[in-house]
């Protein structure tokens, strides 16, 4: 079975995808490095039910169990709530 992109997976949340990245079953590129980095910053904290979203130029965009989108960039540790 071949790896896959972020969006191919079953299933898109933190914890989700962090545990796709120790099974090998993603793609390695860029951006599916970017976002399983950010799932890892986001499950170590306890966001783990999270959902991606999408990849912005600033850092990956989650969903929160509210419908609220976050923008986080694992690099600075920074987590800011996307305006409406």
């Amino acid at each position: 079975m071949g790896r896959k992109g972020v969006g191919e997976l079953q299933g898109l949340t933190a914890q989700e995808i962090w545990d796709a990245h120790f099974r090998n079953e993603l793609e390695e590129e860029s951006e599916t490095e970017t976002v399983w980095q950010a799932a890892g910053f986001l499950a170590e904290r306890g966001y783990d039910v999270w959902e991606y979203r999408e990849t912005g130029s600033r850092g990956t965009v989650w969903q929160d169990g509210l419908s609220k989108l976050w923008l986080v960039d694992h690099t600075t540790e920074d987590i800011n709530e996307l305006g409406e």
